[in-house]
């Protein structure tokens, strides 16, 4: 058997969530985005592949860790064989539908809306949301002849 370690970016092409299976990458993806409403736009990439699932357990720590995704991310532990999850138990909650870890709330200078993500702010203006962050970041002065800032 083959176990894949992978993470999810989000739309911004930052690494939000670190897991391992030992289905094909496609269906994995397709899990999480009908569990999940936020995965909708996520991508998935490969981190590496192992036989060994004691080594498939200590990879996914390891990622979880050096991408920080349960500070600033999705993760809920640190991967499988940690916090005493058991062998057919997952690294998030089960019906956790929007996790807001590592997100922040966006102000529109124009309006004074204020959105709790880019995500938001980005439906709900229907603009794109990486030129929403490089708004924010000061890479960008407007979108949609409007400017934003993060709170």
């Amino acid at each position: 058997m083959i176990y894949r370690i992978y993470c999810l970016k989000n739309e911004l092409d930052e690494i939000v969530y670190v897991g391992q299976t030992n289905r094909e990458l496609s269906v994995r993806l397709s899990e999480h985005k009908r569990r999940f409403e936020n995965r909708k736009y996520y991508t998935i990439h490969l981190l590496e592949e192992t036989t060994d699932l004691d080594k498939a357990n200590e990879l996914e720590t390891y990622y979880i860790k050096k991408y920080n995704t349960v500070e600033n991310g999705e993760n809920i532990t640190y991967g499988k064989g940690t916090k005493g999850l058991g062998a057919n138990e997952t690294s998030f909650k089960k019906g956790n539908t929007f996790c807001k870890m590592g997100t922040k709330k966006v102000e529109c200078i124009e309006t004074g809306e204020i959105f709790d993500s880019i995500t938001e702010c980005s439906k709900k203006l229907n603009l794109d949301a990486s030129n929403i962050s490089a708004v924010c970041k000061g890479k960008r002065k407007s979108t949609g002849n409007k400017h934003f800032r993060f709170i």
